[in-house]
């Protein structure tokens, strides 16, 4: 009886690992789309906090040796954003895809940018091969479409082979504002991945984002571990960098010295 009741304990506070994001259940977000809570995403923390809370939640070094996680880029590429900016962006997330695995884990990367509509620019790929990718990705313009570009993201995962099964599963999304087409369908089509056990991360940029509700809603939950601001993606192209070198000194090496001219 007692072996019952132990088993039975394990399985009710989740230390049985099933491969399955171990993200908190969601409690109710406000309903107010200008609720405080938001507006309190609004505040661009520091470039070292930024770091650290990347560091800690989506690194997590230490903590990945042996899994295999598949990771699902999600850049936006429309025309608030500009093309230097959107350079500056992919140069970031090449950077920090190359320390994918640094911690001792077998991590593949796929990419989907999107503006009026979306594009799978690249499936499943080693860190190397993924950054090398990034790199090429031509700058769309357009609309944004978020939705669309989530969606995009779900069909990759659904399509992973069986070997990978039981990955962590992210989807790391890249945005400078609120969804203008199909936007009904953004947090839907956010929530659909999480139904899915894929854990959403936001790089939410801009000095002040008007409806950032749905970036905090499209995050999985909690949004304080989940979502990152900065004012520019120059910015996150700082934070990156002060990742690399916490986490991969040899790496950051190649970096140090590059100028990060303003656009």
């Amino acid at each position: 009886m007692a072996k019952f009741v132990a088993v039975i304990l394990l399985v009710f506070f989740g230390f049985i690992w099933t491969g399955e994001c171990r993200c908190p259940k969601p409690t109710s977000l406000p309903a107010n789309p200008n609720d405080r809570y938001y507006q309190g995403f609004q505040k661009i923390p520091s470039t070292k906090d930024t770091a650290d809370k990347l560091k800690k939640n989506l690194i997590r070094p230490g903590q990945r040796k042996g899994i295999k996680e598949d990771t699902v880029i999600v850049m936006d590429g429309s025309g608030s954003v500009g093309s230097c900016q959107f350079n500056k962006g992919k140069l970031a997330l090449a950077n920090l895809v190359r320390i994918g695995n640094d911690g001792g884990h077998d991590a593949k990367f796929a990419c989907v940018t999107f503006s009026s509509g979306a594009s799978t620019n690249f499936k499943f790929l080693s860190p190397t091969s993924a950054a090398a990718k990034i790199r090429s990705i031509y700058y769309p313009s357009g609309g944004t479409n978020t939705q669309m570009g989530l969606a995009y993201a779900r069909t990759l995962m659904k399509g992973l082979k069986a070997s990978r099964r039981f990955s962590r599963k992210l989807v790391f999304l890249v945005t400078d504002g609120q969804s203008n087409i199909g936007k009904h369908l953004t947090v839907p089509n956010a929530k659909a991945l999480k139904d899915d056990n894929v854990e959403i991360f936001v790089v939410a940029v801009g000095s002040y984002i008007s409806g950032i509700d749905e970036m905090v809603r499209v995050a999985s939950y909690p949004p304080e571990k989940h979502m990152f601001r900065v004012q520019k993606y120059e910015n996150f192209w700082d934070v990156v960098k002060l990742v690399v070198k916490e986490v991969s000194p040899g790496k950051y090496k190649a970096l140090h010295g590059q100028q990060n001219r303003s656009c």
